[in-house]
């Protein structure tokens, strides 16, 4: 599990880390969601599973889930991206969607840089303060074996929680630049490079050189955390707004509002095993 370097002073990626302190997953996935644990080093980041079943005992949470649409903030298409970068990023979003990606980059023979957009976004979250309160004299199972590092106070591994997803059931690809000025996509044989496309995903162009793939089911392209402080086992604080805005090396302090922490400032895609 590591990190996908992207390119800096993008406005898409910005309004992911600024305005939601939101990473982007390198291969998007559905079973990516809200209360999740992840632990991270630093270097290496898991996602180990749902957060009740991190709990002690019968202990368990129930925190309603909160759903916006049509996020005006990620209304931006990414800052063009040379062509092999950007098939690169293409990649697994397809086969996220079941589509075959072999021979892809002959569909843009001739395209130079190319720049990504999504429509349909969606942010399922939980409020901070409905997720402190509920963790409220929790405790951690730690001795289940997949929790364990978390009772050593030592340990450099940090508990994190997904506290919100962004989701689309579309990604776009426009191309920017081309050798010629003339280029357009060849829809049709990009359909039959794709595995002449699965029920429910459909592949359209709507002026030649944008190409738009959309799935009947929304990926999760975008997460955030907050990462809790554990006091013996206990849930101690949930980042208690720390000055630091990446993955954690702040002091605990007592608060029940949670505050969202980054996985890395840097601008990154996070790689792992999507079907952990």
């Amino acid at each position: 599990m590591g990190w996908k370097p992207l390119c800096s002073n993008d406005p898409l990626l910005d309004a992911l880390q600024q305005v939601y302190k939101a990473i982007p997953l390198r291969s998007p996935a559905t079973n990516v969601q809200p209360l999740q644990v992840i632990r991270s080093d630093g270097s290496q980041t898991d996602r180990l599973g749902s957060l009740n079943d991190a709990l002690a005992g019968t202990g368990t949470i129930n925190v309603p889930l909160q759903t916006a649409k049509n996020i005006d903030a990620l209304a931006h298409s990414s800052r063009k991206i040379n062509l092999s970068l950007g098939l690169d990023i293409l990649g697994p979003f397809l086969k996220a969607f079941g589509l075959s990606t072999i021979g892809l980059d002959t569909a843009f023979d001739g395209a130079s840089e190319v720049s990504f957009s999504f429509t349909g976004v969606e942010r399922t979250y939980v409020e901070a303060l409905a997720l402190g309160k509920a963790m409220r004299g929790q405790r951690l199972d730690v001795e289940n074996p997949a929790l364990m590092v978390f009772a050593d106070p030592a340990s450099p591994w940090g508990f994190y929680v997904i506290d919100s997803i962004l989701t689309s059931p579309n990604i776009s690809v426009k191309v920017e630049t081309s050798a010629d000025a003339s280029f357009k996509l060849n829809v049709p044989a990009i359909q039959q490079i794709l595995g002449n496309v699965k029920a429910g995903v459909s592949v359209s162009s709507a002026d030649g050189r944008q190409l738009s793939v959309t799935g009947s089911v929304p990926l999760t392209f975008a997460f955030s955390v907050f990462q809790f402080y554990l006091d013996d086992g206990k849930v101690a604080s949930i980042d208690p707004g720390a000055q630091i805005d990446t993955f954690g090396f702040a002091a605990a302090q007592d608060a029940d509002a949670p505050k969202r922490v980054l996985l890395t400032d840097k601008p990154a895609m996070l790689s792992w095993d999507a079907s952990a």
